[in-house]
């Protein structure tokens, strides 16, 4: 299922995010059975998220929108959109920012509540074409990064993530080998169970089932999740099954996080075939979750559990458009940024967080001790940056899909002061074009805005906006502070546009 997380960044290609401000909880492990069969007519607000994000790879698909989700006479329909298509559903980067066609695009739905051991059942016709993956899914994520305890590196990719995704998925069509992408078939399934995803923590075991699934009918897909306990009398294991008959049993690998359960249909990159069509639907009967109760189920909180879902960007979007509104001309200022809350959003409700380049180190949090005189508190970041790398922190100025018009104004402003004086400090913004290349616009060094550079003083940067030729200020996006050399704390307040 999910490869990699939908981390919404503003600045350079190699940078990767860190969580700040107050860490997500942890969630509540559902106990009650969940049964949904989709008579409403549509999809249940109050027990289903639908997904508005991309993985899978750069530029493999446009991810799973929204417009691909609806419930009709009875059944949950998922739609696919192959590579002939041409119409004017349009897909999403990693970014969540719109592509420029709908191709190689599906929809997906996840549970509110998590749940850990228990049994699964999904009664469905999948898609019957190649090329896109009808799946079943249980999904936990969790990224560590250099600094954290829990930071594993990889000689192989160093600067990345280390990755921890607790998942069990029935994915289809499969093939008969992890590589056999000439032999993709629907009487083979991949049948998954996953801890992380390093070559040894993780099955995806690709397997036949016996009777082909794309003959047109429903087909109930289940899994009965066993994360133990220590009697050995109930040993960790995953045990799938197609139509009552067993597949299959996991017993490496075996997740124990609660996790959401997701139906998707997404488009890998070549195994599951070409998408030689231009749409295609799959169907959802009725879904069955029975809570097992098993004693090593673990509750443990995910990275980002509310990025990427459609009811999570809109009423934020709602309210950065209000907020403008509000904060127009006469004043001509606008507050993007106070820090005044301990969530990692800003004042129009955009998310902020760290990055760096490996082996280069940065992390950001409220600092409620160093202030301004007529403020309660700022930013600060702390960075060391060997020469040749770079890390910092960027911002973006409202939620993922919601480009910010500031042809009202003609400056982005900003307080900042370092710990020691001295620190060097590079300024970025992007419009909707940069955020597409995954970069951003530079502004120049704090040091060409202020004549003494960074020092221990607060001193307001002010940085003109009129005239930058490739820049739109019609679609802003973020803005990014980037240190370039050595190692230091700086604290940034106030981030504003004026006119």
């Amino acid at each position: 299922m999910i490869r990699a997380t939908c981390i919404c960044a503003i600045t350079i290609v190699l940078a990767v995010a860190t969580a700040s401000g107050a860490p997500p909880s942890s969630p509540q492990i559902a106990t009650t059975p969940f049964f949904d069969d989709f008579t409403t007519g549509s999809v249940n607000a109050d027990t289903w998220l639908i997904a508005h994000r991309q993985w899978g790879g750069i530029g493999v698909n446009g991810g799973v929108v929204p417009k691909n989700v609806a419930v009709e006479d009875g059944h949950l329909v998922l739609t696919g959109l192959g590579k002939f298509y041409e119409g004017p559903v349009l897909g999403i980067n990693k970014y969540g920012i719109p592509r420029t066609h709908g191709r190689r695009i599906g929809g997906a739905i996840a549970t509110r509540q998590y749940f850990a051991s228990g049994r699964y059942e999904v009664r469905a016709r999948v898609a019957p074409h190649f090329g896109v993956c009808s799946a079943v899914s249980s999904m936990h994520y969790r990224e560590f990064y250099p600094g954290s305890p829990q930071y594993v590196p990889s000689p192989e990719a160093p600067g990345k993530p280390y990755i921890i995704n607790h998942e069990i998925d029935i994915e289809l069509p499969g093939r008969p080998a992890k590589l056999a992408f000439d032999d993709v078939a629907f009487d083979y399934g991949l049948f998954n169970t996953w801890c992380g995803q390093r070559e040894d923590q993780f099955n995806d075991t690709y397997l036949k089932i016996g009777q082909h699934q794309d003959d047109g009918d429903f087909h109930v897909y289940r899994y009965e999740w066993h994360t133990g306990d220590d009697s050995g009398d109930n040993p960790p294991r995953v045990e799938f099954f197609v139509d009552d008959r067993q597949i299959y049993t996991s017993r490496e690998h075996i997740p124990d996080a609660a996790a959401r359960f997701w139906l998707q249909l997404w488009f890998p990159d070549r195994w599951a075939g070409e998408p030689y069509f231009d749409e295609t639907q799959m169907f959802v009967d009725w879904v069955r979750i029975t809570p097992y109760g098993d004693a090593n189920d673990r509750a443990i909180a995910e990275s980002y559990p509310d990025d990427g879902w459609a009811r999570a960007v809109e009423p934020l979007t709602v309210q950065f458009r209000e907020r403008l509104n509000r904060t127009a001309p006469p004043d001509k200022i606008l507050t993007a940024a106070d820090f005044e809350t301990p969530e990692p959003r800003n004042n129009l409700g955009g998310v902020y967080r760290s990055f760096a380049r490996y082996p280069a180190e940065a992390s950001v949090h409220i600092n409620a001790t160093v202030r301004q005189p007529d403020t309660g508190q700022a930013l600060q970041l702390d960075y060391k940056v060997p020469t040749g790398h770079w890390a910092g922190f960027w911002m973006r100025f409202g939620e993922t899909s919601v480009f910010l018009d500031a042809r009202a104004y003609s400056y982005i402003t900003f307080m900042i002061k370092g710990d020691s004086g001295g620190e060097s400090i590079e300024i970025g913004v992007s419009d909707r074009s940069w955020i597409a290349r995954e970069d951003s616009r530079r502004m120049g060094h704090v040091r060409d805005f202020l004549a003494d550079g960074v020092t221990t003083d607060w001193q307001k940067v002010i940085i003109p906006l009129a005239g930058v030729a490739d820049l739109d200020r019609r679609e802003l996006n973020g803005i990014s502070f980037t240190c370039d050399t050595g190692s230091g704390t700086v604290f940034i307040d106030n981030v504003q546009l004026e006119d």
